[in-house]
């Protein structure tokens, strides 16, 4: 079941753009604690590209604020080894817990992820909009892609992404599900989305005016 399961996931890497990501912290973290060189770390991440398919620049690691917080020079080797190899490495939750623009210029990122919390928290929308657009102008100056976590309508992921975000996760694309349901739900958003949009008739054509209304 494994090796099927595997091949569909080849399949449908091979045939669509797509980007693994992985919230590899927890793995890292043990690994690290129990003083594991960043070598065999990095060899073992490489030794899993051919097992999904894939090449290096279509997965990305996840890691959390935590993971930085040691400043171990073993997690920068670990991270460096990464870029080197072309992985990505996303900073996940930015924004809370011990969060430090340090972190951007002194360890090998490529995207930060925006905490839910600025998208559908607590706090006003006027302060989570400024935030939002904050940091995604940094990201922009500094090469880093953006992922605004926690869209689940298409009113949000509208406002994140006129803020300049230029990714969006949540219950709006799908809900977490069992690795054996993926396949088929990728071939399904694949052929979804390859099947050519049918004309609207004449007088069912947006109106230029409302469209420019709704932008």
């Amino acid at each position: 079941m494994h090796t099927v399961r595997a091949a569909q996931l080849q399949a449908i890497f091979r045939f669509t753009p797509l980007v693994l990501a992985v919230n590899c912290a927890n793995v890292i973290v043990i690994a690290l604690a129990l003083r594991t060189v960043a070598s065999p770390l990095a060899l073992a991440t490489w030794a899993l590209l051919p097992v999904a398919g894939i090449t290096p620049d279509r997965l990305e690691l996840e890691i959390t604020q935590a993971l930085l917080l040691a400043n171990d020079s073993v997690t920068m080797k670990f991270l460096h080894e990464m870029q080197d190899i072309g992985i990505g490495v996303a900073l996940d939750d930015f924004g809370i817990g011990f969060s430090s623009l340090n972190y951007l210029t002194r360890f090998p990122v490529s995207k930060i992820k925006i905490d839910r919390s600025f998208v559908s928290g607590g706090a006003s929308h006027v302060h989570r909009s400024a935030i939002i657009q904050a940091v995604t102008g940094m990201a922009d100056r500094l090469g880093f892609s953006t992922t605004a976590e926690g869209v689940e309508t298409a009113e949000p992921l509208a406002w994140v992404t006129g803020l300049g975000c230029t990714q969006a996760q949540g219950y709006l694309f799908a809900k977490a599900m069992p690795a054996q349901d993926i396949p088929a739900y990728l071939a399904a958003e694949f052929i979804a989305a390859s099947e050519p949009t049918p004309a609207a008739a004449p007088d069912e054509r947006p109106n230029p005016g409302a469209l420019q209304l709704l932008r």
